[in-house]
C-alpha cells in the first residue's frame, strides 16, 4: 500500500496536528530527517522516479510540464510526457499481482503509465464530469476517498497506490504553514488514518508506505531571474522551462555543454549548473532566489522547484516483518523516492531490473544503513 501526500512537509507530523500519521510512524518507522527528492523537485518528475527506481535524468520525465504536451518540447528536448521504462504497475502486472491506482492528479495516469493497472481511476487522463474539483482543477481528496477506501477494501489486490492532491493545492495559495494548509493536513491525515482502519483486520500481511513528493517554500521577495535575457545567453540556450528554483535550458545547435555550463555560473543568483540529461542544462539558483521571466501570480504564495524543497515525508507501519526492516533502515538514513520501487518489489518478490535506489528492507537485513549509491542519501543532482 503506498499512500502520496502531494507536498507534504514531514515536519508537520506531530501528534497535535496529524496524529493518525504520527501514529502510523511511532507503531512502524518515520524518516525523522525526512526523505529525499531529485532536482527538480516537482510532482511529474518525482513520480516518476517514485514508480520507475530511475533518478530523474534516467526516466525521461524531466519537468513539472510533463503532463502537458508540447510538440517539440515535450516530448521533446525537455524529456517525456511518461516514464520511458516499465513501472511498478507493468511489472505487477508481468508478474501475476494485481495493483490498483486512485490519483488524485488526473495527469498521472499518463505520467505514470497507470492504464496498465488493474483497477484505475480516473480511467482515463482526464477528470470525469461530475467530480468535485479544486481551485487548480483536480479532483479533491473528498471526491477520490470512497475509491480510494473500496480499493484497500476490495482485499483483491496486491498493490495499492493512492494520491492526494489537496495539501499541494492548499500550499501554493496559502503557503507550507499557513492555517488554511494546515488543516488540509489534518483533513488528509484523518483520510490515511481511515485507510488505516481498513486494513487493520489484515494487519499482519500488511505494508503501508506513506510518502511525499518534494516540499514546498514561500514564494522569495523580489524580481526572479530570467535566464534568456541575461547578458549571452540568448546566444548559448534558445529556450528555457522555469520550475521556481531550478530552470531546465536547451543550449543552441553546436553549443558544447562544457560552454554552456560556464555560461551560467557567472550570471547574478546562478550557483550551479550541470549537464542533465541530453542535450538539457540544469541551472540552479541561489537560496533565496528563483527564475521566472516576470513576477508570479498574486494568487500564488509558494512554490517548489529547488533544492530547498527536495525533503519528502517517509513513513511505514504495518503488520508485515518487512516494516520493522524499512523501518530501521529510513531512521538510520533519509531514504530517496527512487528506494521505494524496489523495495515494494522486493516485498512482493519480482526484480524492479535496473534501478538507482535500493531495496530498503534487505539494506536492512544485510546490515546497510543507505545505499552504497550517494544519490540516495541526500538531495543531489542526477548526473
Amino acid at each position: 500500500m503506498l499512500v502520496s501526500l502531494d507536498s507534504f512537509l514531514h515536519r508537520h507530523v506531530s501528534a497535535e496536528t496529524t496524529p493518525r500519521l504520527h501514529g502510523l510512524g511511532v507503531s512502524g518507522g518515520f524518516a525523522s530527517a525526512g526523505g529525499r527528492c531529485d532536482l527538480p523537485s516537482v510532482t511529474y518528475p518525482s513520480h516518476a522516479s517514485l514508480f520507475s527506481g530511475r533518478h530523474v535524468g534516467n526516466h525521461g520525465v524531466l519537468t513539472g510540464r510533463a503532463g502537458s504536451p508540447e510538440a517539440g518540447v515535450i516530448p521533446g528536448w525537455a524529456g517525456e510526457t511518461n516514464v520511458a521504462r516499465l513501472t511498478m504497475f507493468d511489472l505487477c502486472r508481468t508478474n501475476g499481482l494485481r495493483s490498483a491506482a486512485i490519483l488524485g492528479d488526473h495527469k498521472l495516469f499518463q505520467i505514470l503509465n497507470a492504464g496498465t493497472a488493474d483497477s484505475v481511476w480516473p480511467p482515463s487522463p482526464d477528470v470525469p464530469p461530475g467530480i468535485e474539483i479544486d481551485l487548480f482543477g483536480y479532483a479533491t481528496n473528498a471526491a477520490i476517498h470512497e475509491m480510494a477506501i473500496a480499493a484497500v477494501a476490495a482485499n483483491t489486490n496486491d498493490f495499492v497506490f493512492i494520491h492526494y492532491n489537496e495539501t499541494d493545492t492548499a500550499g501554493h495559495l496559502y503557503g507550507p504553514d499557513a492555517p488554511e494548509t494546515l488543516a488540509s493536513y489534518r483533513g488528509v491525515d484523518k483520510l490515511v488514518g481511515e485507510i488505516a482502519d481498513v486494513l487493520e483486520s489484515d494487519w499482519a500481511r500488511t505494508v503501508l508506505i506513506v510518502v511525499s513528493d518534494h516540499g514546498m517554500e514561500l514564494i522569495p521577495e523580489g524580481d526572479p531571474i530570467n535566464l534568456l535575457v541575461q547578458g549571452g545567453v540568448g546566444e548559448i540556450a534558445s529556450a528555457s522551462i522555469d520550475e521556481a528554483g531550478v530552470s531546465l535550458l536547451r543550449p543552441r545547435a553546436g553549443v558544447d555543454s562544457f560552454s554552456a555550463i560556464g555560461g551560467m555560473t557567472s550570471i547574478p543568483g546562478v550557483v550551479a549548473a550541470t549537464a542533465f540529461a541530453d542535450g538539457v542544462l540544469l541551472v540552479e539558483a541561489e537560496p533565496g532566489r528563483y527564475f521566472g521571466d516576470g513576477p508570479p501570480r498574486k494568487s500564488i504564495k509558494a512554490g517548489h522547484g529547488g533544492r530547498s524543497t527536495t525533503e519528502t515525508l517517509a513513513i511505514v507501519a504495518g503488520g508485515h516483518p518487512s516494516v520493522r526492516q524499512i523501518a530501521r533502515a529510513i531512521e538510520a538514513a533519509p531514504p530517496h523516492l527512487v528506494d521505494w520501487a524496489p523495495t515494494i518489489a522486493g516485498i512482493l518478490g519480482f526484480d524492479m531490473g535496473e534501478v538507482d535506489g535500493i531495496d530498503r528492507a534487505n539494506a536492512a537485513r544485510s546490515g546497510l544503513a543507505a545505499s552504497s549509491n550517494p544519490l540516495s542519501a541526500g538531495p543531489f543532482l542526477p548526473f
